[in-house]
């Protein structure tokens, strides 16, 4: 496990020293990812909350911000219809990018804008006539013309931004946009100039790179991004082909060479997710970079995927697997992650949910699980209060804890009340699975926060409507969660019968080697990966045709379909347990009836709102503020919503 916030066991040596890109020196070794907010404006201007978004991110100490993509050419402009996106095809935009390049450049940082072109992933041109595996669509093949006409427009794009103020432009030909499409073997079969062989292939990216070399000047850094891994049959997958695409750019002059790859929309069977989620092991995309950096020892390479804890950072970057990062969901969590983690502070994790890239899947604006203030930099911070209030709070989960320290740090007087031995709620139970490891160091960071706060903690106290009254409080805070929803099945009251949170809590409950878990949501298909790594063969039973059917971001729900295959867990969809026997139970589902081994049997089958002790405790205070479970049931995010606005308005 990784060593907690502030503990830090290394010497931070490369991680925050300064890096060249061409002329222009970048402060320390982490970038902003090119990561769209998805609140652009119809005319593709930056507004004021975009304007404070990554300003933030630079008063944070991130070295050099990368906008999200941003057309560069009105060639194929209509797929940019209906989508909020960002463009530098026109000089009408070169003001709105001069006041984004003038906040962040006050705010301390370096911006580069990343120029690129959607084709056929989103829209009907393409190489070829072929269609993007990821999408229904099917394109029509470009024709010269367009293609020279795109190839002048990123020049003049490169122009503008430099007007513009930016300090370096980086190419997009990633994630199977247009121009990582010519660059693929497996998409590009046209049999002109632009198709065929490897320098055919890569021409397409070549011309522009000269054409925004010419019009930008040879001073003006230029980065450019690739797919390293392509999850489509005859794609690029890693090795000589990647190092071949970043050796050709290299020659023509490129700042950097940013590493990611090209996913299917499901990415169950990829080993390189480009959005890697809880799931997949932290920094899973360093590999691919580390290859073509060993290959290429003189070429400055940009890392992503997950970098999330500093000490591992800094371990990659002194084993030479690359020269930088690019922090996306990072930053969304904390936008001062770089100064935190440098001076040893607490910081918010990202726990890597991914509800942040289905928003943007979706044109929706990010929003984020852990960090309530996402694209509200512009607002105003927390105001102290004007009369400072004795407040209770009764829950130690996600929504208690954050009521408890928005308020404090509003000046009230905060006692936090936690019946268990342990803070988290259901965060502490949920965390103990090897692919949560993300929500343990969320647990840490709220542990440490609560330290460093004002509020008085008393775990292990049961809180009753005596105490509340007796203690006459301003103002109560309930956040007293849930309680687990068991289906009336013959036989579940058995001793060998336990819920998923027990398991959680105490895997050693759990007897015998042939297990069933009752449910596959997010918590039985969790539960029963913690149970399989503990040796135990475990089959679920989901009475709904697909596992974790609640859970709406779909490369998550993938990912873990591939986890638990990974872990041999087996699984019966659309099937349900009808009577639980003393070491089996018995399934109905669409082959028939049948038997299944169950020498312990989980219950994951939901919670519900713990309605008894939430509308007893009510009773002991005039004001009172419901958060989290209690109120009704919802994920992480809901409930820090709901506390940051409970200490808001006490």
């Amino acid at each position: 496990m990784s060593p907690k916030q502030g503990e830090s066991r290394m010497e931070y040596k490369q991680l925050f020293s300064p890096i060249t890109l061409g002329k222009l020196e970048i402060k320390n070794r982490l970038a902003m990812a090119p990561m769209g907010t998805d609140l652009a404006h119809p005319v593709r201007l930056w507004g004021d909350e975009e304007i404070a978004y990554f300003a933030e991110r630079a008063k944070g100490g991130v070295g050099l911000i990368i906008s999200p993509f941003t057309a560069a050419t009105s060639v194929l402009s209509d797929i940019l219809r209906g989508r909020p996106l960002m463009a530098i095809n026109s000089d009408d935009q070169i003001p709105s990018h001069k006041r984004m390049t003038d906040a962040v450049h006050k705010a301390g940082g370096k911006m580069f804008v990343q120029c690129a072109i959607f084709g056929g992933k989103f829209g009907e041109a393409a190489p070829v006539s072929m269609h993007s595996p990821n999408f229904a669509s099917r394109p029509r093949e470009l024709t010269l013309d367009e293609i020279w006409r795109i190839i002048a427009d990123f020049g003049q794009a490169a122009r503008r931004a430099r007007e513009a103020g930016y300090d370096g432009v980086e190419i997009h030909g990633c994630h199977g946009y247009l121009i990582g499409q010519f660059i693929s073997p497996a998409m590009n079969k046209r049999t002109d100039e632009f198709g065929g062989s490897f320098e055919a292939r890569m021409k397409f990216p070549v011309e522009i790179f000269r054409a925004m070399r010419k019009q930008a000047g040879d001073d003006f850094p230029l980065g450019f991004k690739m797919s390293a891994w392509e999850d489509i049959e005859g794609g690029i997958r890693g090795g000589a082909e990647s190092i071949a695409v970043v050796k050709r750019m290299a020659d023509e002059g490129i700042a950097y060479a940013h590493v990611g790859t090209l996913n299917t929309t499901v990415e169950r069977l990829s080993p390189y997710p480009s959005v890697p989620c809880m799931y997949v092991p932290r920094n899973t995309l360093v590999p691919l970079a580390a290859e073509i950096k060993e290959a290429l020892p003189g070429i400055t390479v940009m890392a992503t995927g997950s970098i999330i804890v500093p000490d591992e950072a800094e371990q990659f970057l002194q084993e030479g697997k690359c020269d930088m990062f690019a922090l996306g969901r990072t930053l969304l969590a904390e936008p001062h992650w770089v100064n935190k983690a440098q001076k040893g502070e607490n910081y918010r994790p990202c726990i890597r949910c991914n509800v942040c890239h289905h928003q943007l899947w979706f044109a929706e604006p990010l929003i984020c699980t852990v960090n309530p203030y996402l694209l509200k930099e512009a607002q105003e911070p927390i105001q102290p209060t004007s009369r400072k209030k004795k407040v209770t709070v009764v829950g130690g989960g996600p929504g208690g804890i954050n009521a408890a320290l928005v308020a404090s740090a509003r000046g009230h007087d905060v006692t936090l009340y936690e019946g268990r031995p342990y803070l988290g709620g259901m965060l502490y139970p949920g965390s103990r699975p090897d692919c949560k490891a993300e929500v343990r160091l969320l647990l840490a960071h709220y542990e440490r926060a609560l330290k460093e706060s004002k509020v008085t903690v008393k775990t292990g106290v049961e809180v009753t409507l005596a105490m509340v009254q007796a203690q006459k409080p301003d103002a109560l805070v309930l956040a007293v969660g849930s309680i687990p929803a068991a289906p009336d099945i013959p036989g579940i009251k058995q001793s060998h019968v336990v819920t998923a949170i027990d398991a959680l809590r105490d895997r050693g409950i759990v007897t015998g080697q042939h297990v069933v878990v009752i449910g596959g949501g997010d918590v039985g298909c969790e539960t029963a990966c913690h149970l399989a790594d503990a040796g135990k063969e475990v089959t679920i039973v989901e009475i709904l045709p697909a596992l974790m059917t609640e859970q709406y971001i779909n490369n998550v729900k993938m990912q873990m379909y591939s986890l638990l295959d990974r872990k041999g867990v087996k699984y019966y969809t659309s099937s349900q347990v009808t009577q639980i026997d003393e070491k089996t139970l018995e399934v109905k589902g669409p082959a028939g009836w049948w038997t299944l081994p169950a020498e312990s049997v989980v219950v994951a089958t939901g919670s519900r709102p713990a309605v008894d002790m939430r509308e007893t405790l009510r009773l002991g205070c005039a004001e009172v503020h419901i958060v989290g479970d209690c109120a009704k049931m919802g994920r992480i995010r809901e409930a820090v919503l709901e506390g940051d606005r409970a200490g808001r308005l006490i």
